[in-house]
């Protein structure tokens, strides 16, 4: 066996490699020769395989899925770029559980992962108004709808020549006086 054959023969165990870095710090794998890149996505795997989750159930089975399948390091890597940018971490589990699931190729797999990911983030936007309170003393009011709407909105206010706190308030918070009163 080459080189080049015992270091791809070493990066397909990944799930097994992930599990020998617990406990140990980014120093130790760089004194055990792990260049600094690898060992902050070595420590970035373990935390998130081994590390401590309330999606228990999700884990084990990932990490079981993942041996069972022998992912390698660069496919469990790339995989969890995609899985962090879930919009929760209950769907960033259940990608992951999903994906350690499959079989095949890695450009297989993360497409899979990305096509998800998309779905996942594909929110139905609903029109209203939601007000955001915050422990300070501003809150946000955010209102949603349709552009011709928001953009007759923002021509009542650009009309008051300003566009600020002060232009909302003379055009929705002053009260129309009824005809023949000053």
């Amino acid at each position: 066996m080459n080189a080049l054959e015992t270091y791809l023969t070493a990066l397909g165990p990944g799930m097994d490699i992930i599990a020998g870095c617990q406990g140990m710090s980014g120093s130790e794998l760089m004194d055990h020769g792990a260049p600094d890149a690898i060992a902050a996505d070595l420590l970035l795997l373990c935390e998130s395989y081994f590390g401590r989750t309330k999606f228990t159930r999700l884990q084990r089975r990932a990490i079981a899925d993942a041996r069972r399948n022998a992912h390698s390091i660069a496919t469990l890597t790339a995989l969890e770029r995609i899985v962090n940018r879930a919009p929760s971490k209950k769907q960033a589990w259940e990608l992951r559980a999903e994906c350690c699931a499959m079989t095949g190729a890695m450009s297989h797999i993360l497409k899979h992962a990305r096509r998800r990911l998309r779905e996942m983030k594909d929110n139905t936007v609903t029109p209203g108004v939601r007000t955001y309170r915050r422990p300070n003393d501003y809150w946000t009011l955010a209102i949603t709808g349709t552009s011709s709407f928001i953009a007759d909105l923002n021509a009542a206010l650009a009309a008051t020549g300003k566009q600020s706190l002060e232009a909302v308030e003379k055009s929705f918070l002053t009260r129309q006086r009824p005809r023949g009163q000053r």
